[in-house]
């Protein structure tokens, strides 16, 4: 839109509707909550855990180790 204006309130910027809003909003968590989740592995002679039907390699130093898996988004740890 031309200068930030909405069909809806014409001649307000979408700036002013924000200030107008601002003090209505829920403030930010102090904490960040974390999107993993955790759980129960076990590393096999072959050097592999397996979460959720997958299997993924890990160092020989696990072999045999109970372990805890962390599945994120875009990654796992072990």
């Amino acid at each position: 839109m031309p200068g930030g204006r909405r069909p809806e309130n014409p001649g307000i910027a979408c700036g002013e509707l924000f200030d107008e809003e601002r003090d209505h909003l829920l403030k930010l968590p102090v904490h960040v909550h974390s999107c993993r989740v955790k759980g129960p592995g076990k590393v096999n002679k072959f050097q592999e855990v397996e979460y959720d039907k997958k299997r993924y390699s890990v160092p020989m130093k696990y072999t045999g180790r109970d372990v805890l898996v962390h599945v994120g988004a875009w990654d796992i740890e072990i």
